[in-house]
């Protein structure tokens, strides 16, 4: 018997989102960092815990070795945006003049983007929430920012500073998001 093959192998998801995953036989299933729910078939629930993170699902049949996915959570930007904001990108461009031939190049990484985002003003109750999605992501983890007018999600790694100031109950907030 073959070890089981679990669809998909990777995911990220949103904290609490629920997924549903199949695999190819009947299997046992475990998970580390989360919960599984019994369904149908060869098929189980996994809704993702509420904070960021890398989990593991482990799909076992009991006889072959265990298939593992991972899952990656993010936390969604918890206030509002304003989406008049500025931006640069760039890249670093290493250039060396050879003793013989034409001159050289190498792009550095690649091509690197820093948006600054403007918040506010916004109640001061929402300002905890703020405070402590921050910082829960410092240290480069993942989170989602919802583009209302788009329609999309942009999954980013938070990467430098968040500043608040104070004015008769309300606060303001802005951001610089670096591409990591």
């Amino acid at each position: 018997m073959a070890s089981p093959v679990v669809t998909p192998n990777s995911k990220i998801m949103r904290g609490k989102q629920t997924q549903v995953f199949t695999a190819n036989q009947s299997v046992n299933w475990t998970v580390t960092g989360g919960t599984l729910s019994a369904a149908s078939g060869a098929s189980t629930t996994y809704t993702a815990p509420n904070r960021t993170g890398t989990y593991v699902l482990s799909a076992s049949n009991g006889a072959d070795p265990a298939t593992l996915v991972t899952i990656t959570v993010t936390g969604v930007f918890p206030l509002p945006l304003v989406w008049d904001y500025d931006g640069e990108s760039g890249m670093k461009v290493l250039i060396w003049v050879p003793q013989q031939g034409p001159w050289q190049g190498n792009i550095k990484r690649g091509m690197k983007e820093k948006i600054n985002i403007q918040g506010g003003p916004r109640p001061a109750p929402e300002f905890p929430e703020l405070k402590q999605f921050w910082a829960d992501h410092y240290g480069r983890e993942d989170f989602i920012i919802v583009h209302p007018d788009l329609g999309v999600d942009l999954t980013v790694r938070a990467d430098s500073d968040l500043k608040w100031s104070w004015h008769f109950g309300l606060f303001k907030w802005s951001a610089v998001i670096v591409e990591a």
